[in-house]
């Protein structure tokens, strides 16, 4: 066995008691979470632009499990439906420059993601809608 063989092998066997983040689907529902990360991005498949969310339950049943949210950002009324979302946590949004600059205080933020889901009607994919409201 080479050193790095030795090596993947001791972190194979160490990992044996290591506990990481599930990331699981969660079943539809209402639960707790906080607002890990936000930012506007490109899809990598469609090069659609696009508003992703990061969130992290806090959920006892869930805790530590991600789930993400994306508005796709190609026409007029997926903007008014992230402008809505950011409206919701007093984000101002006259321009994107603004939106831009005050991303940061949606950061661990507490929040209510309740999750329905829905099969396509065209083909057999089901898709997760997640809507997201501050915890007053």
């Amino acid at each position: 066995m080479n050193d790095m063989d030795k090596e993947l092998q001791a972190l194979l066997e160490a990992s044996a008691d290591v506990k990481v983040d599930d990331f699981s689907d969660v079943p539809d529902g209402t639960y707790e979470a906080i607002i890990y990360g936000v930012e506007f991005t490109e899809s990598k498949t469609s090069g659609n632009l696009m508003f992703k969310w990061e969130f992290i339950y806090t959920d006892e049943d869930y805790a530590n499990k991600h789930e993400w949210k994306y508005t796709v950002l190609n026409k007029p009324e997926n903007m008014k439906r992230l402008t809505t979302d950011l409206e919701k946590f007093g984000i101002e949004c006259d321009s994107i420059e603004h939106i831009k600059g005050q991303l940061e205080h949606l950061l661990d933020v507490p929040v209510t993601l309740t999750i329905k889901s829905s099969q396509s009607k065209t083909n057999d994919q089901v898709y997760r809608n997640i809507s997201v409201n501050p915890i007053a």
